[in-house]
């Protein structure tokens, strides 16, 4: 038995209890939606802010709030969704076992979004270990259902972070 995979061949994520707790199916759509987005957020605000702190002037963003509310809120998430999705698809023909693909998937993202800023790939790791945990979960349930939840995770937490880079920039 390959770990994280039962002897049916389903996903198993009882060995991470937080994963269990969060992205959990019989809580409903929106209760998983909103306990994923709310760890990505809890890890990814503090860790940005003292990897900032620690690196200052690593990384600077110029924000325009209607041009990029509508870019990191919906159609940044929408882009990388869709090739998360992707790759998510193709590791099926690397591995079986969830967390490998989970782990080559964030690696991937890491990577991406480290390019121009390496804060934001050490930032992201996290929250796309969860985004890739929720895709392979409710994908079970169907391909969309997947493709969905994911969006939806990702648009909350994209959203919260709109929300503190914005209040950031009015107060300090």
């Amino acid at each position: 038995m390959s770990f994280g995979i039962l002897p049916n061949g389903r996903m198993d994520f009882r060995f991470f209890v937080i994963v269990k707790y969060i992205v959990n199916r019989q809580q409903g759509w929106l209760v998983s939606s909103l306990k994923s987005a709310t760890l990505t957020l809890s890890v990814a605000i503090p860790l940005a802010i003292m990897l900032g702190s620690l690196f200052p002037g690593a990384q600077t963003f110029d924000v325009n709030p209607l041009n990029d509310w509508f870019f990191l809120v919906f159609f940044g998430p929408l882009v990388e969704t869709f090739i998360l999705t992707g790759i998510m698809l193709l590791l099926k023909l690397v591995s079986k076992d969830p967390m490998t693909k989970c782990l080559i998937s964030v690696v991937i993202w890491a990577v991406i979004h480290g390019v121009s800023f390496p804060i934001q790939g050490v930032v992201n790791f996290f929250n796309f270990l969860m985004f890739s945990i929720v895709f392979l979960v409710w994908q079970e349930k169907s391909f969309w259902t997947g493709f969905n939840m994911t969006l939806l995770v990702h648009v909350l937490h994209n959203s919260g972070v709109f929300v503190v880079v914005m209040a950031s920039e009015s107060f300090f």
